[in-house]
């Protein structure tokens, strides 16, 4: 039966160390940990997200609210016109939620619950 353990040494090294195993055993656990894979790890994935700044995202929200002043959105009735309007902008692409709720002035948890 194969056992493995690990052991840190005085250098802070761990070190692999194999118990109750033959020679073909330990031959085979070591091909499987040196072959090539191609494993990508969170931090290597490409993401193409955009991010707008403040005024790229106050004019993408300007053309998506439909001549609604900005300073307005604040008084629309909260359940029928606001979270309509919420849903549209959090449909643009690069403006995010948080930025969204900064430039028109209201809760970020309004745009969240949209």
């Amino acid at each position: 039966m194969l056992c493995v353990t690990r052991e840190k040494s005085e250098t802070g090294i761990y070190h692999v160390i194999i118990r109750g195993a033959d020679r073909q055993e330990i031959e085979l656990f070591q091909k499987y940990n040196e072959q090539e894979n191609n494993d990508n790890c969170l931090d290597d994935v490409a993401t193409n997200k955009v991010s707008l700044s403040d005024e790229e995202a106050r004019l993408e929200i300007i053309n998506q609210i439909d001549g609604i002043n900005i300073a307005q959105v604040k008084s629309l009735q909260r359940y029928k016109g606001m979270k309509y309007l919420l849903q549209k902008l959090k449909a643009i692409e690069g403006v995010k939620q948080r930025q969204a709720a900064r430039i028109l002035g209201i809760s970020a948890n309004l745009i969240f619950k949209a």
